[in-house]
């Protein structure tokens, strides 16, 4: 490939999936688009679960809890004071954004992996623990129904909502990653002791990765409610942050889409596999020990380790 192929390949190579994207709707194939609204919601959930661990090294392992947050938030509004839908998703965005805030004053005070693991971990189990008891207000284990939808019965434009939502989400992780904000949270994750030399307040640049990771994902659980009309407290579960740390690692983790590959690859195995609901775990916990044993930077690196094979082959 010559040059100028090459930089028509680099400037092009988006346009056949996202065509791919835009177009899937003409086929009527429900369950297919089903399944791309889902693989939409979790790529979100996924790219900006990474980007406090990319930039910071902060594991948040109450990531969940803030989709869970979004969701119930959303759908309480709707039921409860009949707020059109689409308010109360934004709404949604907006309240989980604020509990994202003092979240952020919390750990934006820790330091060590360990520590911060720990306390998201506690703080999304005491929010999954007020839901479920709270039973007054979310009806407990039984969960959320009769939840407002966005349009009618027909799933084509949820598809377009799912992908309009996902590109822009993506779009906004890719623009932080590579702006002037996103470098110096870089620094702050590689020396925060360095960067305080230089003048850096890590503590706001913290909090504010912190913050713009929960709120995407407040969203998406606003969009996830009104898209199913049903929602309960296990997608507070901290099982749904491990799946998606095991599509962020299986994808590379180290790569805008290296997230969004993962998600895909990873919930179409599982969908082939659901006749047999045991099933999932080994799909996800094989597809982990194959890529970390194999492909440590993920699916996104094999090309680098085609490449240095064949430069060793020569």
């Amino acid at each position: 490939m010559n040059s100028l192929e090459n930089k028509v390949f680099k400037q092009y190579w988006l346009v056949i999936p996202t065509l791919t994207l835009l177009l899937l709707p003409l086929s009527g194939q429900s369950y297919i688009l089903n399944l791309l609204i889902t693989c939409f919601i979790y790529s979100v959930l996924a790219s900006f679960f990474n980007l406090p661990f990319r930039t910071l090294g902060y594991c948040n392992f109450g990531y969940a809890s803030f989709y869970g947050v979004g969701a119930y938030f959303s759908a309480l509004v709707a039921i409860n004071y009949k707020v059109p839908v689409a308010i109360a998703i934004v709404g949604g965005f907006l309240f989980t954004a604020l509990i994202g805030v003092g979240y952020g004053m919390l750990l934006s005070r820790l330091r060590g992996f360990h520590y911060v693991a720990m306390t998201s971990w506690f703080f999304g189990e005491i929010i999954r623990l007020i839901i479920i008891r709270a039973v007054d207000i979310t009806r407990g284990m039984k969960g959320l129904y009769g939840i407002p939808f966005i349009f009618s019965s027909d799933i084509t434009p949820y598809y377009y909502l799912g992908l309009m939502l996902f590109i822009v989400s993506i779009v906004t992780c890719f623009k932080f990653l590579n702006s002037r904000i996103g470098i110096v949270c870089f620094a702050i994750g590689n020396d925060e002791a360095l960067a305080q030399s230089l003048g850096i307040n890590t503590f706001k640049y913290k909090m504010l990765v912190i913050t713009l990771s929960t709120s995407f994902a407040g969203l998406m659980g606003s969009f996830y409610a009104h898209f199913r009309g049903t929602i309960t407290p296990d997608m507070l579960d901290w099982a749904v942050t491990l799946n998606v740390l095991v599509f962020d690692i299986v994808g590379g983790m180290n790569s805008i889409l290296g997230p969004i590959i993962g998600t895909f690859l990873l919930i179409s195995l599982i969908e082939t596999f659901r006749f047999v609901l045991e099933f999932s775990p080994i799909v996800l916990g094989a597809a982990l020990l194959v890529v970390m044993l194999l492909f440590p930077d993920g699916i996104v690196g094999i090309p680098k380790y085609i490449s240095k094979f064949r430069k060793a082959s020569r």
